[in-house]
């Protein structure tokens, strides 16, 4: 509610956040939680953890490589699913929103196509695939991606969203 104030005004913000550590609380954090963050903010950290990611997947321990590039598949997912709430609905409802921004529906009239639809819905799966909390049946027989093709998913959300902010403008 507060950046909704903030940016109908000509003023700016930080967000300075504090965390609860055990049973004490008021750590400061340097960066915003990761649920608060905009689609913006989201894909940047994506970018920052895929270099990372690049630097395990050459260890000789596979797990390390395998424990972040699920982490950042979960991340990739929320990503897009907050994408699709504040790009491609243009925030005409949200998560627990307290309304429904009937002024932005004009952003949606002829704007949501099939091919928006494909990319999302493969992503959406791709990432399902190989996150944290959904046990791949063994049969299956697929492989863990390797950096290269995490990075190339992590690419294509980039792609998507930088062509998604020039139609939404």
């Amino acid at each position: 509610m507060l950046e909704e104030s903030i940016n109908m005004t000509t003023s700016t913000f930080d967000i300075v956040a504090i965390r609860k550590h055990g049973r004490l609380s008021g750590y400061p954090l340097n960066n915003p939680p990761w649920g608060i963050m905009n689609t913006t903010k989201r894909v940047s950290e994506l970018n920052r953890e895929l270099q990372n990611l690049a630097k395990l997947f050459k260890d000789p321990n596979p797990d390390l490589y395998l424990e972040k590039a699920k982490i950042i598949y979960n991340k990739k997912r929320e990503t897009w699913e907050r994408l699709v709430e504040e790009w491609l609905l243009k925030g005409v409802v949200e998560r627990f929103g307290r309304d429904v921004k009937t002024q932005n529906i004009r952003y949606l009239a002829n704007k949501i196509t099939d091919m928006d639809v494909k990319i999302i819905n493969e992503a959406m799966s791709k990432c399902s695939s190989f996150m944290l909390g959904h046990d791949r049946a063994l049969e299956l027989g697929i492989d863990f991606p390797e950096y290269d093709e995490v990075e190339l998913d992590v690419k294509a959300l980039n792609k998507y969203f930088d062509q998604l902010k020039i139609r939404r403008r």
